[in-house]
C-alpha cells in the first residue's frame, strides 16, 4: 500500500511556543503509526541546528543558514518570509506531499493557496480562529481548502456559519496534554526546592508576551485585589503573589514598565534561565536580567519562545500554584488553560472565543469547562487591525473571582481541582487527537491531484503589457476577468478575489495585501500577474528539469513536442 505523503506546514517542533508543542505531539503519532510518509516545514529554524537530529523525519528549515547571505537578504525582503513563502516550493518539489497541513492561521499560510503548485496536493487546513467575525478573505481563502479544521467548538461554529455553507462538517481537533506531562514532586517539596513560602496564595499566568494577552491587566489586577481586601483580610493578601510566566523581550508589552505600575513588584514572581549554565530559577521580578543563583554569573534572563524552559518544569512551575489564569481579547484555544488543568489547577478566563468553552458550559455534548471559572466581560470592542470583536475582561470581577477561590473551603477547592483534572483526562488527550486527524488524512481522496512526476509541466508567456481589448478596458470587472481568462489562470483568483481587483483598481488602494498598503493600477495589476507567471515557470521549469529531463534528452525535437509540456 502506497502511504499518502504529507508535508505538515509548523513552527519547528522542538520549541516550545503552543504551536511547536501540537506539531510535535501530533507527528509524533502520525509517524510512529507507520502509515504516511512526514515531513516537517518548519518556521524559526535553520539548516544545521542541532536539534534538527532529534526530530525522526524529514525537516524543511525556512530560515536561512548563517552563511547564507543571499537567502538572508530574500528572507528579510518581506514579512511572509518567516512563514516560508520563499521555500515551500523548492520544499514542495522535493518531497512531492500529497497533502499539506496548516495548523496557523491566515497571515502564516494564506501564500499557499496561490503556489503554481497547488493542485498537485490536497490542503487541509486548522486556522486558529480567535474571534469573530472572521475577515471575508481568510473565509474565502479557507473554503478553498480540501478539509478544514478547528481547534475549538467556537471556531467551528463561526467557519461554518460566516462562509454560508462553503465549509461545511468543520472537524473539532483540540490539542491535547499527555499523561507525562506531571509534576515531579508533591506542591511542597517543589515550593521547597524553589524557595517559595508553603503559605504562599500563587496566581499564576503563562502566555507568550503578545499585544492580545492581557498581561498588564492581570497584573494591574494585583494592585486591585490589594486595595480591595488589604484591610479586610490582610495576612491573605501579603501572601498572595502573582507569577506571569511569559517571555520578554517579545512583540508584545513592555513587561518592565507593567509591572513597575502595579506598585506591587515585590509579590510579583516571574521565571529566569541561565544562559551560561542554563538553570532555572522561579524567584520575585529582579529585573530582565540578573544573576544566577547556580552559577553566579550575570546571564540569567526571562524565558522567550527560542530559549524556553523544559515540559516538565513547567509543568512544576503550574504545580506549585493555586490558582491559573488565561486573560486574553481572544484565544484560537488557549493551551496553557488545559495544561494548568491537568494539573488540579482551576482555571480562571473569558467567557469568549475558544476560552469560552473552558469556564461555561455549551452545547458540543462536552463538559469542557469543568474547572473553569468565569470572569466578566467589562466591554467588547472592534480591533482595528482585524476588524473582529475582541473581549476585555473586568478587573474588578477577577480579583473578587481571585479572593473567592483563595477564601473557598478545602472541600470545594479540591472539588475544583479534580473537576479540572477530569476535564483534561475526559477530552483532552493527544492520542484523541492524532485520531481524529488520522481519520479526516485517510478520508481525504487523493485520485483528483495531479501527480507530481508525469503531469506534463505547464508554462504561461511572460508579459511586458496587459494588452486588454479597447472596449473593456474602461469596464474594471470586465478587465480583471479579461487578464485571468487569457494571460494567467488559477484557483486562488475566486469571484472574492476577483472583486478585491476591482475594488483596488477602482479606489486606486491596494485591497489584497495586508501588509503593504500601496497604491493600485493596472500596472499593479499587470506586476502582480506577472510575479506569479515568473514564479509557476521557474518551478514548473524545475519540476521538468527533475522529472522530464532525461526522457527529453533522449527524445528528438518532434518526440518532444508530442510530450505536451503545455504553454498558454
Amino acid at each position: 500500500m502506497v502511504k499518502k505523503r504529507i508535508l505538515f506546514h509548523a513552527e519547528f517542533s522542538e520549541l516550545s511556543s503552543g504551536y511547536a508543542v501540537y506539531t510535535k505531539n501530533l507527528l509524533t503519532r502520525l509517524y510512529k503509526s507507520g502509515k504516511y510518509e512526514i515531513a516537517e516545514f518548519a518556521n524559526y529554524v535553520q539548516p544545521g541546528d542541532a536539534r534538527l537530529q532529534s526530530v525522526p523525519w524529514k525537516v524543511y528549515p525556512v530560515m536561512p543558514h548563517p552563511e547564507d547571505q543571499e537567502y538572508a537578504q530574500i528572507y528579510n525582503s518581506s514579512p511572509l518570509g518567516q512563514f516560508g513563502i520563499f521555500r515551500f516550493e523548492q520544499a514542495c518539489l522535493d518531497f512531492q506531499p500529497d497533502i499539506v497541513i496548516s495548523i496557523f492561521d491566515y497571515w502564516y499560510s494564506g501564500y499557499i493557496q496561490k503556489s503554481p503548485y497547488r493542485d498537485f496536493f490536497k490542503l487541509m487546513w486548522m486556522p486558529t480562529v480567535d474571534s469573530a467575525p472572521q475577515r471575508p478573505c481568510w473565509i474565502d481563502t479557507y473554503s478553498l481548502c480540501d478539509k478544514v479544521l478547528a481547534y475549538s467548538y467556537f471556531g467551528k461554529r463561526i467557519l461554518e456559519n460566516q462562509s454560508d455553507g462553503r465549509i461545511n462538517n468543520v472537524t473539532v481537533a483540540s490539542p491535547g496534554i499527555d499523561d507525562s506531562y506531571s509534576p515531579s514532586g508533591t506542591k511542597d517539596e517543589l515550593r521547597g526546592r524553589m524557595g517559595i513560602p508553603k503559605d504562599a496564595n500563587i496566581v499564576l499566568m503563562v502566555g507568550r508576551n503578545q499585544l492580545r494577552k492581557l498581561i498588564p491587566d492581570f497584573l494591574e489586577t494585583l494592585s486591585i485585589f490589594s486595595q480591595k481586601y488589604g484591610k479586610k483580610k490582610p495576612d491573605l493578601v501579603n501572601k498572595t503573589f502573582f507569577y506571569i510566566h511569559t517571555s520578554n523581550p517579545d512583540s508584545g508589552w513592555d513587561i518592565p514598565d507593567a509591572i513597575a505600575r502595579t506598585g506591587c513588584s515585590d509579590r510579583i514572581i516571574t521565571t529566569y534561565i541561565c544562559k551560561k549554565c542554563n538553570s532555572i530559577c522561579v524567584s520575585q521580578y529582579r529585573g530582565m536580567v540578573c544573576k544566577c543563583n547556580k552559577c553566579g554569573s550575570f546571564s540569567s534572563h526571562m524565558t522567550s519562545v527560542g530559549s524556553g524552559i523544559p515540559r516538565q518544569a513547567l509543568a512544576d512551575i503550574m504545580h506549585i500554584s493555586d490558582i491559573g489564569v488565561l486573560a486574553s481579547i481572544g484565544e484560537g484555544f488557549g493551551m496553557p488553560i488545559i495544561e494548568m488543568k491537568k494539573v488540579g489547577l482551576p482555571v480562571i478566563t473569558v467567557p469568549y472565543s475558544a476560552m469560552e468553552e473552558q469556564c461555561v458550559d455549551i452545547k458540543c455534548g462536552e463538559k469542557r469547562n469543568w474547572g473553569g471559572i468565569p470572569v466578566k466581560i467589562k466591554t467588547m470592542y472592534t480591533e482595528p487591525q482585524t476588524m473582529q470583536r475582541r473581549a476585555l475582561f473586568d478587573k474588578e470581577d477577577m480579583a473578587k473571582k481571585i479572593y473567592d477561590v483563595l477564601t473557598m473551603n478545602e472541600v470545594k477547592r479540591n472539588q475544583l481541582s479534580e473537576d479540572a483534572i477530569r476535564c483534561v483526562e475526559q477530552f483532552f488527550t493527544w492520542d484523541k487527537c492524532a485520531e481524529i486527524w488520522m481519520n479526516e488524512i485517510d478520508n481525504i481522496d487523493i485520485s483528483d491531484k495531479l501527480m507530481w512526476e508525469s503531469t506534463p509541466p505547464k508554462f504561461f508567456k511572460e508579459i511586458d503589457e496587459l494588452n486588454i481589448p479597447e472596449e473593456i478596458i474602461h469596464n474594471p470587472e470586465a478587465a480583471v476577468r479579461w487578464c485571468l481568462d487569457n494571460i494567467y489562470t488559477h484557483s486562488y483568483f475566486t469571484n472574492f478575489r476577483v472583486s478585491e481587483i476591482v475594488q483596488s483598481l477602482v479606489t486606486g488602494a491596494d485591497m489584497i495585501d495586508q501588509f503593504n498598503k500601496r497604491s493600485f493600477d493596472l500596472n499593479t495589476l499587470k506586476n502582480m500577474l506577472k510575479d506569479m507567471i515568473n514564479k509557476n515557470n521557474m518551478f514548473e521549469n524545475a519540476r521538468a528539469n527533475k522529472f522530464f529531463s532525461k526522457h527529453i534528452a533522449e527524445n528528438t525535437e518532434e518526440q518532444n513536442n508530442n510530450m505536451k509540456v503545455k504553454i498558454l
